[in-house]
This record gives structure tokens, C-alpha cells and sequence, in this order.
């Protein structure tokens, strides 16, 4: 009996252990995603201006041009930034940075803070002015709808067809994407290839990219059009991910 007392006992602790731990797991990601809302929204509201721009009386083209991003004051916040990504419907509207990894962003807000927020980043590899084929973008699918989360709207083809344009800006120059795919992946895929040893490499990997799409689109690309993705966690399994493919137009 009394052995059977203390498993008893044991069960119970591991029990309250387990509950406790989950307790404060939920607490601290409730916090994280607080303070990662709060940063880039104070970010938004101190270094992006578009108070000047009548939301009904312009294009979105135009209200884009319009967005006046203090890349100086950013500049200060963080050396590593990169521009200002921005969508049609405001859901994706963050800094974008570079590092000299793809893990550091992760768990890093734009101000360095460690949060599992993160920040958006484009990869290592890439040149910062979009010179390569293909630049890739990630950011995380957060549970609050943050970051790139919104992504994943593009599963529906409503959104695809009337959501697909997203905008940066940079200190030197403006630039427009045009969405023309989108598909969960996985990880093993060339979705994320950057480096083509042809232009008949570079062709073949736009056909394919294009065929992957769960939608089609009106605008497709060229051989000379350089690519944008978009990637982040897809709702799938841990090995795929979501991405989106556009065509880059500089303004």
C-alpha cells in the first residue's frame, strides 16, 4: 500500500509539474507576442507616414508612393535594416532586415530583443538591392495573425486575385511585387534556390514554380523578370512551408 501511496504521490507532482510548466509557457508567449505587437506598431506610428494620403481618392499605387518611411531614424534602430514591406490590404506592414544568417531573426525583434515574434528578413544570401533572380523573404506565421501570418490568406482564391500586390521601399529605390504563385512546400524543395547555372536553369525553375501554384494567375513571369518569395510556416506539418512567388517591378 504504501508503495503504491508514493507512485500515487509521484503521479500527482509530475502532473502539476507538467500544468505549471504549460502555465507559464502560455504567460510568457502571450507576453512575447505583447511586446512584439507593441514594438512594431510604435515603429509604424513613429518612422511611416501616410496621414497625407485620402484612402479614397487615390490608387493603391499611388498611396503607396505616397508612404514617407524615415529610413534614417530606422537606420539608427537597427544597422541591419533593409526597407519597409507593406501589402494591399496593411496585414503585412513590418522593417525588413539582413543578417549574416537565417536563424539570428528568429528570435529577434527589430529592435535585437530576443522574442519569438522575430523579425521579417531576407536571406543571407541575397543581395540587398534585389540584383539576384530570386530574393527571398521569411517571417513567421504567428498564432495572432502578425508578421507573416497573413500569408496564408492567399490559400483562398478570392485573396489571391484581389490581394496580390505587396510594395518595399528602400532608401534608394521603391519596388512593386506582383503575386503570381503560391503552394505549401517542403523543406527539400527549389523553392528557395537562389543560384541558376543557366538561363535555361533559371526558365525551367519559373515553369515550375508556376505549374506548383494552387491558383492561376494573370501576370506571369519573364525570363529577364527577377523574383521575390515569400516564405513562412505553413499549417501543414513542420517540414513544409508556405510560399509566395512574385514578379519584381522597380518604381
Amino acid at each position: 500500500m504504501a508503495a503504491k501511496k508514493y507512485l500515487f504521490i509521484i503521479l500527482v507532482i509530475c502532473c502539476l509539474s507538467v500544468m505549471l510548466y504549460s502555465a507559464y509557457r502560455i504567460v510568457i508567449n502571450v507576453n512575447e507576442y505583447k511586446a512584439g505587437e507593441e514594438l512594431y506598431t510604435d515603429l509604424k506610428t513613429d518612422f511611416v507616414n501616410n496621414s497625407n494620403t485620402d484612402y479614397e481618392d487615390v490608387t493603391l499605387d499611388d498611396k503607396f508612393k505616397k508612404l514617407d518611411v524615415d529610413f534614417d531614424k530606422l537606420n539608427e534602430v537597427n544597422s541591419e535594416f533593409i526597407g519597409w514591406l507593406y501589402n494591399s490590404d496593411e496585414s503585412i506592414d513590418y522593417p525588413v532586415v539582413q543578417t549574416d544568417d537565417n536563424s539570428y531573426y528568429l528570435n529577434h525583434l527589430f529592435n535585437k530583443e530576443i522574442n519569438s515574434s522575430g523579425c521579417i528578413f531576407i536571406d543571407y544570401r541575397n543581395a540587398t538591392d534585389f540584383s539576384d533572380k530570386n530574393t527571398i523573404i521569411y517571417g513567421h506565421n504567428m498564432n495572432n495573425g502578425s508578421m507573416f501570418a497573413p500569408l496564408l490568406k492567399f490559400e483562398e482564391e478570392e485573396y489571391f486575385c484581389q490581394h496580390n500586390k505587396l510594395y518595399f521601399l528602400s532608401p534608394k529605390k521603391n519596388y512593386k511585387i506582383e503575386i503570381f504563385s503560391c503552394y505549401s512546400a517542403d523543406t527539400d524543395e527549389n523553392s528557395w534556390d537562389i543560384d541558376f547555372s543557366s538561363e535555361y536553369e533559371y526558365e525551367k525553375w519559373l515553369n515550375g514554380i508556376i505549374s506548383k501554384s494552387l491558383w492561376k494567375s494573370s501576370v506571369l513571369p519573364e525570363n529577364d523578370d527577377r523574383i521575390v518569395t515569400l516564405s513562412t510556416c505553413s499549417n501543414d506539418s513542420l517540414d513544409t512551408r508556405f510560399v509566395l512567388h512574385g514578379i519584381l517591378y522597380e518604381e
